[in-house]
């Protein structure tokens, strides 16, 4: 299966998707910038609208993240796949609202009545096809689960995605028994910190997105990450060090086959060479020095840090009333002649 053309013209080699395992799950820990949004909602795209069967692999997709990003995915759906492509239903908060909001997402087709504003918990677009569902994708934070977990679970999501996922890092986790509880066999957690304390928190992601591949916990505790602890103590052996070394190298192989991390220096080859420019300035503005002489006396013993912050937080200190106009047109266009 490829994307279909509307995410794929945006993908570069970088982004081209996820890697085909022998397992359903995946763990995408690329570095910043580096598409994994626009990589998850290819493959979600892809997997509502096809599969090698020819109908949609899935029905229903599910995105959970912190609360604080979920206008950011709805943001992100409509920015690469627009509305009349991909519905999606955002809810957050609690209480009955909420459950209303995720009750009303499992009905396959939603009443006008429910396509809200985005002030209300839930906020649902139009559909292309009045045939479809409405929204098969639902957005909410890992807190509104919690208390939804039981209506979601009930539309049978048919794949998961997990944002910000080194949260999953202890079995004992409320939020993870509540993913567990939806019953999604494709599982995706993006994480750039997979491993933020100790290897125990691999585990538990890779056990969440791959189950059995690195066995149960005490096991993996015993092969894996004792000796790689040991082998990297201060003052260890030359046997510990050995055997730590080899056991690393073993769980690189496995984890390779779920996790995907690249950093940054891929994109060398897709953007241009960096450029430094140095500017002197010789002699200050006249707005410099008097926002020097305003700011020492507004703070006579704040150190520049804490005056800097200050100010950018409180425009109104520097000039009451009014707004200033940090870097003037005339001035900003003398200064370019000037630096050629």
């Amino acid at each position: 299966m490829s994307p279909p053309f509307a995410v794929r013209a945006h993908l570069t080699p970088l982004s081209a998707g996820l890697r085909a395992r022998h397992c359903t799950g995946a763990l995408l820990c690329d570095d910043m910038g580096l598409g994994k949004t626009l990589q998850v909602l290819a493959l979600v795209w892809t997997l509502l609208r096809q599969s090698q069967g020819g109908g949609p692999a899935c029905r229903r997709a599910v995105v959970v993240c912190p609360a604080s990003l979920v206008l950011n995915w709805g943001a992100e759906v409509s920015k690469w796949l627009g509305s009349e492509r991909l519905g999606c239903t955002l809810v957050r908060g609690g209480g009955a609202a909420a459950t209303a909001a995720a009750a009303a997402w499992c009905v396959l087709g939603l009443p006008d009545t429910l396509r809200a504003p985005s002030p209300t918990p839930f906020v649902t677009p139009r559909r292309a096809n009045p045939t479809q569902n409405s929204a098969p994708l639902l957005i909410t934070s890992y807190e509104t689960l919690r208390l939804i977990a039981t209506e979601v679970a009930s539309a049978k999501p048919g794949i998961l995605v997990c944002d910000e996922g080194h949260r999953l890092k202890t079995a004992s986790s409320k939020t993870l028994a509540s993913l567990r509880a939806l019953g999604a066999t494709r599982r995706v957690l993006l994480s750039g910190t997979p491993v933020q304390n100790n290897l125990s928190e691999l585990f538990f992601m890779m056990d969440f997105v791959a189950p059995g591949v690195l066995g149960d916990h005490s096991s993996f505790k015993r092969i894996f990450e004792q000796p790689i602890s040991a082998g990297r103590e201060r003052g260890s052996s030359g046997e510990a060090k050995r055997l730590g070394a080899e056991r690393g190298r073993q769980l690189q192989r496995l984890v390779d086959s779920v996790l995907l991390r690249r950093d940054s220096s891929i994109n060398s080859a897709y953007l241009p060479p960096r450029q430094d420019y140095v500017v002197f300035c010789a002699r200050p503005a006249q707005l410099a020095r008097s926002l020097a002489r305003r700011t020492r006396r507004l703070f006579p013993r704040a150190s520049r840090p804490t005056v800097l912050i200050s100010l950018a937080r409180r425009p109104p200190l520097v000039a009451p009333g009014r707004s200033v106009q940090i870097f003037p047109q005339a001035a900003g266009d003398e200064a370019h002649r000037g630096g050629r």
